[in-house]
């Protein structure tokens, strides 16, 4: 069997190698819940594990159309369906 080495890579090029596959910056975090399925505009969280019942027994993501497909409308809607959610459980 032949075995190709692979070529050497000095430090600085594997900092810029790091740099570049550094995660970009979170979205803020009412974006974060904000999805598009087709032309709407959902909110869309995962369920705490302890209040399922609050959510009809769904166990694990809820999603919410906000009725929209502008995104300036769907930002604006997004803050109430958030705090709605968070009133939905203690």
């Amino acid at each position: 069997m032949f075995w190709r080495r692979e070529p050497q890579c000095s430090t600085l090029q594997l900092k810029s190698l790091a740099i570049r596959r550094r995660p970009q910056a979170s979205a803020p975090t009412s974006q974060r819940y904000l999805h598009r399925r087709g032309e709407v505009y959902y909110f869309k969280r995962k369920i705490p594990s302890d209040v399922p019942h609050a959510f009809g027994g769904k166990s694990e993501t809820f999603w919410q159309s906000l009725k929209t497909d502008s995104l300036q409308e769907a930002l604006q809607r997004l803050p109430e369906e958030i705090e709605q959610f968070v009133s939905a459980h203690p």
